[in-house]
């Protein structure tokens, strides 16, 4: 049976409105925000400040760090301490040394048995670094002070100071020496005197002896030293030789990187060349960049010697250390310029430069035991031969610190390999996109802007 349907059902249903909703459609979409560039740019200003912050921070622990409480580790320098007089002046001497040894803010002496060394053994020991400095009393050193007092013509030629002899090193490492090192052996030999006048010539004096004007003199001054430089070191700019002068070679090497591939990127140079052109052009300038800087490093040096005797064969040596170094600066920073982003280069770059000055200026020996990793440091490998050779091959630790520079040398020159095949494919990405990319005239963005855009 089918169901009839009255004509008024039909005609209501047809003409029922609709609802509201499904009159009007979906529901409009919310109003974007409008855009905001102050907001933006402050949200990234604070997040680059806190980035610089916390690196600047951290490198100012590691400065500050290898150089906290360096007077405590004083007693790590070793001072050689030979007796070879075998009287009282050499009495005085080991008296003077056991009164102040085993301090942390002086050097630990180290005594030796004269019969087992002798005076050019104890000087060449300090000449190859394995003690910081000596001092010695030298043979017969009491008998002439007791001829001098008992003849007239014997104290007409005495010297106090031939009683002690003290030598150490002025180019290892200047301010160490000069602020550590030679103020412990001063303290030692004037002690010495002291005690010795105390010992020999205040009984002198008290027996009511008469002695002739000569000897008088000698019990004045009975017992002085004698400083024996083995590596004088005249330079006025010796103490910027090993801190901002390492700067610069970063400060170069760096600026000219971000002048090279600017250049470079906006002339086009880099949109389709191959790895082999990339490598030959990157290896050249490199070479010959880095030659020159490095002769500007060494020259410096030499132009403010202020009379120091720097022979032609010493030059072209630090000519050497300075080019090495110069190219692994460069090849580091190349690297970094390659995979790091530009707005974080800055950091690392300071990093590198803080962490690599902390390395040389002041021994390792007066920093805590993490700081000895700055042996590895390439700045602590050229500084130490740079050392041996304006020594004149005092503290020759070369079989060291050459391997250390050749190992950095290789490892970066491969991490360049791997960098520069990185923009070989980023200039083939180039040609590609600007093939493909829409022309100006087609509300596109003009080709040459696709391309630095993309890098």
């Amino acid at each position: 049976m089918q169901r009839e349907v009255s004509p008024a059902s039909v005609v209501s249903t047809a003409t029922r409105p609709k609802s509201v909703s499904s009159a009007r459609g979906p529901p409009a979409p919310a109003p974007r925000p409008a855009f905001n560039p102050v907001g933006l740019a402050l949200k990234k200003l604070t997040l680059a400040g806190v980035l610089f912050v916390v690196v600047f921070f951290a490198c100012a622990l590691w400065l500050f760090g290898s150089l906290y409480e360096n007077s405590h580790h004083v007693h790590k320098f070793g001072v050689v301490v030979v007796d070879f007089d075998g009287g009282s002046v050499g009495n005085a001497l080991l008296g003077a040394v056991n009164a102040v040894n085993g301090q942390d803010s002086l050097p630990t002496f180290h005594i030796l048995a004269a019969n087992s060394t002798s005076r050019d053994e104890v000087l060449h020991k300090v000449w190859q670094g394995r003690y910081w400095g000596s001092i010695i009393a030298t043979e017969g050193a009491s008998s002439r002070f007791e001829a001098a007092v008992a003849s007239a013509d014997a104290a007409s030629t005495y010297d106090a100071a031939q009683a002690l002899e003290y030598s150490g090193l002025e180019v290892r490492y200047t301010t160490a020496w000069s602020g550590a090192v030679l103020p412990a052996l001063l303290q030692v030999s004037q002690t010495a005197s002291a005690r010795f006048s105390a010992a020999v010539v205040a009984p002198l004096l008290e027996s009511g002896t008469s002695y002739s004007a000569a000897s008088a003199q000698v019990l004045v001054r009975p017992v002085a030293a004698t400083f024996v430089n083995q590596t004088p070191f005249t330079y006025g700019t010796r103490i910027v030789l090993n801190t901002i002068a390492f700067v610069l070679p970063f400060l170069l090497q760096f600026f000219f990187l971000l002048a090279w591939n600017n250049i470079f990127l906006g002339i086009g140079v880099y949109r389709n060349m191959s790895f082999a052109r990339h490598l030959k052009y990157r290896l050249a300038i490199s070479l010959a960049w880095t030659l020159l800087t490095s002769l500007m490093s060494t020259t410096w040096g030499v132009m403010f010697d202020e009379g120091y005797d720097l022979a032609a064969k010493q030059f072209f040596a630090l000519w050497t250390v300075h080019w090495v170094f110069s190219m692994i600066t460069f090849d580091t920073l190349d690297i970094v310029t390659t995979w790091v982003p530009l707005p974080f280069v800055s950091y690392f770059v300071v990093s590198l430069i803080v962490t690599s000055v902390s390395a040389i200026i002041w021994p390792y020996e007066l920093s805590n035991a993490f700081y000895r990793i700055h042996v590895i440091f390439p700045s602590h490998a050229a500084w130490s031969i740079i050392m041996t050779i304006l020594g004149r091959g005092a503290v020759n630790t070369l079989s060291r610190d050459a391997p250390i520079l050749a190992a950095w040398l290789v490892v970066l020159k491969a991490g360049v390999l791997l960098s520069l095949r990185r923009r070989a494919r980023q200039g083939l990405v180039l040609v590609d996109v600007e093939d493909k990319a829409p022309t100006g005239g087609q509300g596109g963005a003009p080709q040459g802007q696709l391309a630095v855009e993309k890098v």
